[in-house]
């Protein structure tokens, strides 16, 4: 029994061995597609790093640490991406990928950029530094903002159903009244008593439910 517990330990710490060594090899090869000027190249690399992340918790932090320095060098600033022209797929998908599941201890960073005009839908945005985003005419819905901080960012024309915007930082009625909130939105108790929110959310479900008629 002592010999195959031995031969049992031996096996697991090779394959624990053989699987960080994969692990290392997916995260280089990762890093190379990155640094590719072919945007499938690079959209290859963004998802191979959000397997690793799923694959290999232990490496979550780097490979999120990775994305985010991806899209601090890629995503375009506010007031530096031309008018209707669509966020790159490479950006897209970083955020994307940042956004899609919890990190209890992660920060995103997305000051200042500009990720209007796009789908963010069910994204996970908690602790998120999102001060002077812009977010306008982008899809947050059933998105979650807890702790986040919203001061300065541009939200007209998002579409805010299902949002869950309690307990986040910095939003204020202007904000909100620039965008379109529902009934389903979760707002801070000082926004969604306001009279001029609560109009507006009604404007808006009268809206809906005229397009579903």
């Amino acid at each position: 029994m002592a010999g195959a517990s031995i031969a049992l330990a031996y096996t697991a710490r090779n394959y624990k061995l053989a699987f960080r060594g994969q692990v290392t090899d997916r995260f280089t090869k990762a890093l190379e597609r990155l640094d590719s000027e072919r945007m499938h190249v690079r959209l290859g690399g963004i998802l191979a790093l959000e397997q690793i992340a799923a694959d290999a918790p232990d490496q979550s932090r780097h490979a999120r640490q990775v994305l985010s320095a991806f899209l601090q060098s890629q995503a375009p600033r506010c007031g530096g991406r031309e008018a209707g022209a669509p966020l790159p797929a490479d950006v897209t998908a970083a955020v994307t990928a940042l956004i899609s599941r919890y990190e209890p201890f992660a920060r995103l960073d997305f000051r200042d950029l500009d990720l209007s005009q796009t789908y963010f839908g069910r994204g996970d945005f908690r602790n998120a530094q999102l001060e002077r985003v812009s977010l306008a005419g982008a899809n947050l819905e059933f998105s979650f903002f807890a702790n986040a901080d919203l001061s300065g960012a541009d939200l007209s024309g998002a579409w805010l159903d299902g949002a869950q915007f309690h307990y986040s930082k910095g939003l204020t009625v202007e904000q909100v009244l620039s965008a379109f909130p529902s009934l389903g939105t979760k707002l801070p108790n000082g926004i969604e008593n306001d009279p001029l929110v609560v109009e507006r959310i009604s404007e808006v479900e009268e809206w809906k439910a005229g397009r579903n008629s």
